[in-house]
């Protein structure tokens, strides 16, 4: 009760003090709005990155398997196809291993890499 009373006390004279405070929580608004959609990109970016990887790494091992060559340059096409860039790629027997990277436009975030790994399963 006693501090219904101090602020009404305060607030009593008090002229213009509600446009500074609109003013304040319309600055936090924007602010948490702004980080909001910044991690939204990046948990995005990562994502399409991901998806990046994976479909380079079949699309190389469904390459070798069919045509034993050219498994590399299948996955650096699936990767920009998706927006990323192939940063490594590695054939073992008819295993593949691919590194993708992409940059956010998030500019804290910089560049993301992500790998996958696709080959035939032994059915035994």
């Amino acid at each position: 009760m006693k501090l219904c009373t101090n602020m009404k006390r305060f607030f009593k004279n008090q002229q213009g003090v509600s446009t500074v405070l609109v003013t304040c929580i319309l600055a936090v608004i924007v602010v948490l709005g702004t980080i909001i959609a910044s991690l939204a990109n990046v948990v995005m970016t990562k994502t399409r990155l991901r998806t990046a990887s994976d479909r380079a790494a079949v699309s190389a091992a469904e390459r070798i398997m069919i045509y034993s060559s050219d498994a590399c340059e299948t996955a650096r096409m699936a990767a920009e196809e998706n927006g990323a860039e192939l940063k490594e790629c590695k054939v073992e027997d008819f295993d593949v291993t691919v590194k993708t990277a992409m940059r956010s436009s998030v500019p804290l975030a910089g560049e993301m890499s992500a790998s996958a790994r696709a080959g035939p399963v032994d059915c035994e």
